[in-house]
């Protein structure tokens, strides 16, 4: 049980099945966002369809089911960033993204002709972890290796986060043009 649910998305569609699947349940409130897909949806505001300052830090847990798997790397970033801001600070999130070196991972790759929203994003577990940790998180627990028991456990990379408290774990290093170059 939890004292409060609350159910954000970028579709109204999505929040309608869900208000539905939801009608019996009293302690249920539904927002529709922009979301992260792009950096001026950062931060919270009293603005329609922008997260209100009231959600800043004030969650015990998000989950995040099967929507990174359509996000781009950018989007996914900034979806995880989100996350953070979303979190107490001994807050826990579950997210799901794609997962190119499962068996299933990689089938679905060679399936699809290219990326769209529709489809999937591919990434590595490797890769996740680095956007993990650059967004002032860290894995807490993520399964290990594929489980052809299971859809999501042979095709998807899923993790437990956590907030990371002493920001020096993830620091984040400015490179210029030249010394990017350089490290080339």
């Amino acid at each position: 049980r939890v004292a409060k649910l609350q159910c954000f998305d970028v579709s109204a569609k999505m929040l309608t099945a869900a208000k539905s699947a939801l009608s019996t349940q009293k302690n249920v409130a539904f927002a529709q966002v922009h979301g992260d897909a792009s950096s001026a949806d950062a931060g919270f505001a009293d603005k329609p369809r922008h997260y209100a300052p009231q959600h800043k830090h004030a969650y015990d847990f998000v989950y995040c089911f099967d929507v990174m798997v359509h996000m781009d790397a950018h989007a996914m970033f900034r979806c995880l960033k989100r996350i953070r801001s979303l979190l107490k600070s001994d807050g826990r999130a579950f997210i799901s993204t794609s997962n190119l070196l499962a068996p299933d991972g990689f089938r679905r790759f060679e399936a699809q002709e290219k990326y769209s929203v529709g489809g999937f994003y591919f990434v590595t577990p490797e890769t996740v972890k680095c956007l993990v940790a650059r967004a002032g998180l860290r894995v807490v627990r993520d399964l290990s290796a594929p489980d052809a028991s299971n859809t999501y456990y042979n095709r998807d990379y899923l993790a437990v986060l956590a907030p990371v408290v002493d920001v020096a774990v993830a620091p984040v290093v400015k490179m210029d043009e030249d010394a990017i170059i350089d490290a080339v």
